[in-house]
């Protein structure tokens, strides 16, 4: 019974999650809280948005700038956000560059060539043609791929 009015209590002073904070670090989405403790663990997008950094403050150290929480966000919409989110992530590893790397050398020369060919300006169908005929042309001059 007390714990209930305790917890209840310190319930009223804690943004729910997905509320937007302000922290010492800049703005932040609440992603747990730990109500005994009365800490929130927030979570900032990287800044090559690729992914998350977390870090947790006490409850007093930050300011709740909107809590989408109180606009009820509903256990299945949460779950759709982080699949979202995932989705997001597998969309920009999948824009990553191929990169390839050849090694030639013969009694006068040595060096190295570098293939990289981004993903979000060719197919895959192109992509492969691309690098079969860099892989080709490279057999004939006797230089070997390393990666």
């Amino acid at each position: 019974m007390i714990l209930d009015v305790i917890v209840e209590d310190k319930l009223k002073r804690l943004p729910n999650v997905g509320a937007i904070v302000k922290t010492e670090d800049g703005e932040g989405e609440v992603d747990g809280v730990e109500t005994l403790k009365e800490r929130v663990k927030v979570k900032f997008k990287t800044e090559d948005g690729d992914g998350y950094t977390y870090k947790r403050y006490d409850a007093k150290d930050i300011k709740v700038i909107k809590d989408v929480a109180k606009e009820r966000i509903d256990e299945e919409e949460l779950e759709n956000k982080k699949e979202l989110e995932e989705l997001e992530k597998l969309e920009k590893e999948d824009e990553k560059i191929v990169d390839k790397q050849y090694y030639y050398e013969d009694e006068d020369l040595k060096f190295v060539i570098n293939l990289e060919i981004r993903k979000d300006k060719l197919n895959k169908t192109e992509i492969k043609e691309v690098v079969s005929e860099f892989d080709r042309m490279n057999r004939s001059a006797k230089i070997r791929k390393m990666k």
